[in-house]
């Protein structure tokens, strides 16, 4: 059975963004036995970092939280679940949203 993903998050309102390439050396999303990490999703639009700075001198603890929390960075960590799902189609079994 295949599901697209994004036409079924469209069907409730919910657009995922456009993958960014990643800022650093690192993967996105990695797998090993029936985990996945992933590493640098950060609350991007259009590539760039919404807010950067060292908390407690740029930004406060709360202002920091509040972007590690926000859905940017959720829905960065979908596409990393997603493109990794699709590259490893055959070993991972599928989810329904």
């Amino acid at each position: 059975m295949s599901v697209d993903v994004r036409a079924k998050l469209a069907e409730k309102g919910l657009v995922l963004p456009v993958t960014s390439k990643p800022l650093a050396a690192y993967v996105p999303a990695t797998r090993t036995g029936n985990l996945v990490f992933t590493a640098g999703q950060l609350p991007l639009v259009d590539g760039k970092i919404v807010k950067e700075g060292k908390v407690g001198s740029d930004l406060t603890v709360d202002e920091a939280k509040a972007l590690a929390e926000n859905e940017l960075s959720s829905c960065g960590v979908l596409v990393a679940l997603g493109e990794l799902f699709y590259t490893q189609k055959n070993t991972i079994k599928p989810f329904l949203i």
